[in-house]
């Protein structure tokens, strides 16, 4: 005998209805991004970053408690952790700086949240118009379940770190005496609190010591690092205002002090480079030039009593 099974109405209509009544719910829950953002620009490299808002919609009949806000970042683009939380939010995880989630304060029943937050951008962001670097935004309920996701554009007016060393002249230098030379560097891009300026030379040939900013060794040279007093000092035209920012159009001149440690000839590359929050090198520029001394020219004499003369390899003359 052939049992036929008839679905109860009242469950079919009960199921229905809730049904229903979770899709209308997840309709009824939006994420708005900011758009066009309020950072449409912002400087590569730049530690302070901007603000980012976006917008979550509650319009049912009851209270979201306990919701996530995920954001999604493309490559370069990162969360700026705070000591606090942003507006509306009352933790955030920021263990992936490119995807952070914020436990979002309840959002009553027809109501809405807005959340916002800093980002910043690495040297390796680039805009592009093709959908792949956009920002997504995904709401997740207290059961983690997803209930609403949207995107939107990036910053896309971005101001890239840019500089010229202007060129190096070949020196001839008395071997006994320390030489200046001065070092130009012009700022044609994105304002930068931080320059660095590689000084790479033989040295046993050569001693370079620079009077302004923080000194250190590195191979086959020496590092300068400009940043705050030093390189608001070593700032010799003003095009911005007149600060510890190296603006766009800005000039600065260091001055070193070379020392030949022999007669040969020496080379020294300079290159100046600006490097973003995570070490990431944004852009270089370099320049060359030769150290050499006059022909015949006496030398100190490196003897000490202590030492054989036989011992004693420096010459009397620079041949």
């Amino acid at each position: 005998m052939t049992m036929k099974f008839t679905f109860p109405k009242v469950l079919f209509a009960t199921v229905f209805a809730l049904n229903s009544l979770l899709l209308s719910a997840q309709t009824q829950i939006s994420i708005y991004p900011e758009n066009p953002p309020a950072v449409t620009s912002l400087s590569v490299g730049d530690a302070t970053g901007g603000i980012y808002q976006v917008t979550v919609k509650n319009a049912t009949s009851a209270a979201l408690t306990d919701y996530k806000l995920k954001v999604g970042m493309p490559a370069g683009a990162e969360y700026i952790s705070a000591p606090t939380a942003p507006t509306g939010v009352t933790a955030v995880d920021a263990t992936d700086l490119q995807n952070p989630v914020f436990m979002l304060s309840n959002i009553v029943a027809d109501t809405e949240l807005t959340i916002s937050f800093s980002i910043r951008l690495g040297c390796s962001y680039v805009h592009q118009n093709n959908g792949n670097n956009f920002f997504t935004y995904t709401l997740y309920d207290n059961t983690s379940a997803e209930v609403a996701a949207e995107s939107g554009d990036g910053p896309s007016s971005v101001y890239r770190p840019q500089m010229n060393v202007s060129p190096l002249a070949p020196m001839i230098i008395d071997v006994r005496t320390p030489a200046p030379r001065s070092i130009t560097v012009q700022n044609l891009g994105a304002k930068l609190d931080t320059l660095l300026i590689d000084d790479l030379h033989d040295t046993n040939k050569l001693d370079i010591g620079v009077p302004v900013g923080d000194i250190s060794d590195i191979p086959g040279g020496k590092r300068i690092k400009l940043w705050g007093a030093a390189l608001q000092s070593a700032i010799t035209i003003n095009g911005g205002n007149g600060d510890a920012i190296f603006d766009n159009g800005e000039t600065l001149t260091i001055t070193e002090n070379i020392q030949l440690k022999t007669c040969e000839a020496a080379t020294t590359d300079v290159t100046a480079w600006v490097r973003d929050f995570n070490g990431t090198v944004c852009t270089s520029s370099t320049q060359s030039a030769g150290i050499s001394t006059f022909s015949s020219l006496p030398v100190l004499s490196y003897y000490r009593p202590s030492i054989a003369a036989a011992d004693n390899k420096m010459p009397t003359l620079c041949a």
